[in-house]
Order: structure tokens, then sequence, then C-alpha cells
């Protein structure tokens, strides 16, 4: 039994072989670096948000504890900041900035029996007081604005 002379590659199917196979193995690399990406952008924004609902529940609560004792001068009336407070993220090496602005409802008046908020705040991270993002091109958004209607009684 005779076998014929061609038993393997030649060089040039090797070399068209080895280029395809460094073509997918490039996609795959940039795929993975790309959705890596994209959960670290998404961890940064679920901690901006929950970061967000923290400060409104200290606000909403610091209200509801002045009406309770308004005369008390320990009682904070609101944490309402129009200045930028900033918060470092020690474990996620992050820099959080935060402002909350708290006012009456304009569309619901006061009643005997308690009054209407609007409670806003609002997140940065990696951005300065203005803005302006610090050197973190391609990281999509970097803030967000969280806000409520709360109806805080009246004791």
């Amino acid at each position: 039994m005779k076998r014929g002379a061609s038993r393997g590659l030649t060089i040039g199917e090797l070399v068209v072989a080895t280029g395809l196979l460094a073509l997918m193995v490039v996609t795959v690399m940039v795929l993975f670096g790309q959705m890596l990406d994209a959960t670290n952008k998404n961890a940064l924004v679920s901690q901006g948000s929950f970061f967000a609902e923290t400060v409104l529940e200290r606000e909403i609560y610091a209200l509801a504890r002045y009406h309770r004792d308004p005369t008390n001068p320990a009682v904070d009336h609101s944490l309402t900041h129009f200045d930028w407070v900033s918060f470092s993220d020690d474990a996620n090496q992050t820099e959080f900035s935060y402002r909350v602005d708290s006012r009456p409802a304009l569309f619901i008046s006061e009643t005997d029996m308690g009054v209407s908020y609007s409670v806003e705040a609002e997140v940065r991270w990696w951005q300065s007081a203005t803005g302006a993002a610090q050197n973190r091109r391609g990281m999509g958004k970097m803030h967000l604005k969280r806000s409520r209607i709360v109806y805080v009684p009246k004791p």
C-alpha cells in the first residue's frame, strides 16, 4: 500500500492557520478587556447610587428630627449642602463628591399635619467640583442624581 507524498501541511497553510488563530485570540482578548471595563463602570455606578441613597436617607432623618424638636440647637435642621463635600472610599480607592438639596415641595402646601420636601442628592466620582473629569477618558458616566419627595409629619 502506497501513501501519498503529501503527509502534512505546507508552509503557506501553516502561516494562514497561525494568522487566523492569532486574529481570533486578539479578538477574544479585546472583548474580555471591554467586558472588564464595563464591569468596573457598572460597579462604580452602583456604588454611587448606593451612596446617593444613603445621603438621601440621612437628609430625610435630619428633617424628621428637626420637625420633632425645632428648638433643640443640637439637632441640625438639615444636611443641605450647596457646596460639594468630598468623601474617600479607601476600600475601592475612589473619591466621591456629593451635595444635598432639600426644600419644601412647591406644589404641596404645608398642612397642620406636616410638610412635604423635595430632597435631591447629586454624587460624582473622579471629578472636580466643576464636573471636570480627572484623566478618565472613556469611563462613561461619572455622576448621578437621585431625588425623592417625602412627607414629614409634625408631632
